[in-house]
């Protein structure tokens, strides 16, 4: 065991390299999206067509086994907290096809899902709560409108709130 882990040695500090390399980038992406926009220097952004809503859809996920976490004798790269590799019983479960859009986002707003309660974990509802969160992060009210400022194509703008977009919320 012990040449093995030698002579993979290269492989997975490399692996180990570039990962904690993606980490630092990651961190860095979220502190520039925090950045007020003045703080910039915005370039031009690139148009994002509006596309239409997708036909909301669930996958029926029947129950089963399922094998969480890596063995340590994997050859795939893994952090400290990924192993051991454990087995459990999933039971059956439905999810949606795709993800939440702003659009339907919006509707769970307008509905009142910001107050809510009972739509909420009490932490959840806790950190709403103390830090009077009332819609996600990256949008912005102005007047009527919403606007979003987030992903790449947004990082140094505002746009209208493209509705067909994936939510992006914390």
């Amino acid at each position: 065991e012990l040449d093995s882990l030698l002579r993979d040695a290269p492989e997975i500090l490399l692996n180990t390299a570039i990962e904690h390399r993606l980490m630092h980038a990651e961190t860095l992406a979220y502190m520039l999206h925090q950045l007020p926009l003045e703080k910039k220097i915005r370039l031009r952004q690139v148009d994002v067509p509006e596309r239409g809503q997708p036909r909301p859809e669930s996958i029926e996920i029947p129950e089963g086994p399922v094998t969480l976490g890596l063995s340590r004798h994997s050859t795939h790269f893994g952090w400290d907290n990924e192993y051991d590799a454990h087995t459990v019983n999933v039971p059956a479960f439905a999810i949606d096809r795709y993800k939440i859009t702003n659009g339907q986002y919006l509707e769970f707003m307008r509905a009142g899902g910001y107050q809510d309660q009972s739509l909420w974990t009490p932490s959840d509802w806790e950190w709403r709560s103390a830090d009077d969160i009332s819609y996600p992060a990256f949008w912005k009210r102005t007047g009527d409108q919403w606007h979003l400022r987030t992903h790449l194509q947004t990082m140094f703008d505002e746009i209208p709130l493209p509705l067909s977009w994936p939510v992006y919320v914390s």
